[in-house]
């Protein structure tokens, strides 16, 4: 913990910066002002539009020490294991420039007094701005009733929502009414008319992928929902749009997987489908995963182009690589981020290059 401390106040004393952009570094944990190491995993970077912070919302996995067993930390029995208990909470940071060691820590916002029963996975924060609202989402899997398993097909979103970014979150919907419950991983999306969207996989669906609209005040949802696409099983999406078309983004399951997933690529003209399979962004030529990264959220961000200047939305891949602690604490592992760029464009919608691992890379945010 000592050295970890030194290596942190190292970071802050360093200039963060090259030129007029920002590096960053995958090779090392983020940290925050004080020289602890970011909890950043499952949760999203994001944005608003009344702030010029940036904001990451992540899930803390509390102290636990993992353990990984044949390249992966989902070692049985689920419910006495890291990444398998009852305290996860929800973080928040902030940081002007998303330069390493300007991370303020604003502390717990959901802690699991104030939810259901359960484990806790992928939290999510956007914002309202029909109700003014913060709204957080996450995913929870109560125990079965002698708890000895998770009981997956009692599993729950729940919404809540804070007139603050950084809370308290008060919860509203203890369980949300999707169409295909019981819901699996997901992630949200906020159109620029302002409608939501919610993207989830469902042991109804065969653990597939399939989107729904959610009421205004994002709390709920319409039961308006697409069919049901890609293949099973898949797990940690994103939807998001560019231009005239959307774009659900995913892997195939990976459980805590020390190798990282892949990134399918579908694509629509509407946020209720159909979406059709485009291409695969997230694998080698071995076939094997480039990122080594699980996905936690693509962010949207505005960065300078090299070549013109000209300040353009730049979409940044956030994602977690699993058992890559340097304490052995499952809160520490390290995160990802790599920029996502548009190969070429056409009337069908964009196709993204593939994704590289990048040790660090400069970022020219305006």
């Amino acid at each position: 913990p000592q050295r970890m401390m030194i290596v942190g106040l190292l970071l802050l004393l360093c200039s963060c910066w090259i030129g007029s952009g920002v590096v960053i570094s995958n090779a090392s944990p983020r940290y925050d002002t004080a020289g602890s190491i970011v909890a950043g995993g499952d949760g999203n970077l994001i944005k608003f539009h009344d702030s010029q912070d940036y904001w990451l919302y992540a899930e803390d996995y509390g102290g636990c020490q993992e353990h990984a067993v044949n390249g992966t930390l989902c070692v049985h029995p689920f419910n006495n294991t890291c990444g398998f208990l009852l305290n996860h909470t929800v973080k928040a940071y902030s940081s002007p420039s998303l330069a390493n060691g300007t991370w303020v820590d604003h502390g717990i916002i959901l802690s699991p007094t104030n939810r259901p029963s359960g484990v806790l996975f992928r939290p999510k924060v956007i914002y309202n701005r029909n109700t003014a609202m913060y709204v957080l989402w996450a995913r929870v899997v109560p125990f079965t009733s002698n708890a000895k398993a998770l009981n997956w097909t009692a599993e729950v979103y729940i919404s809540s929502q804070s007139p603050s970014k950084t809370g308290p979150f008060t919860e509203v919907n203890p369980a949300v009414n999707v169409s295909l419950n019981p819901g699996g991983d997901f992630s949200l999306l906020v159109d620029e008319d302002q409608a939501a969207y919610i993207i989830y996989t469902s042991h109804a669906t065969g653990v597939r992928m399939v989107v729904e609209r959610l009421t205004s005040d994002y709390l709920f949802s319409t039961g308006q929902v697409s069919s049901v696409f890609g293949p099973a099983p898949v797990e940690a999406p994103a939807l998001i749009r560019s231009q005239d078309h959307y774009y659900a983004i995913f892997g195939h399951t990976c459980c805590y997987c020390l190798a990282g997933s892949n990134a399918l690529v579908y694509v629509a003209t509407d946020p209720l489908g159909p979406y059709t399979y485009q291409q695969e962004i997230g694998k080698n030529a071995a076939g094997l995963p480039t990122t080594k990264s699980q996905l936690n959220y693509l962010a949207n961000l505005r960065a300078k182009q090299s070549s013109t200047g000209e300040c353009v939305s730049q979409w940044l891949w956030t994602g977690t690589r699993w058992g890559t602690s340097p304490d052995g604490s499952m809160r520490h592992d390290y995160q990802y981020w790599a920029p996502m760029f548009i190969a070429s464009s056409n009337s069908s919608g964009d196709r993204f290059q593939n994704l590289t691992y990048q040790e660090s890379f400069e970022l020219d945010l305006c």
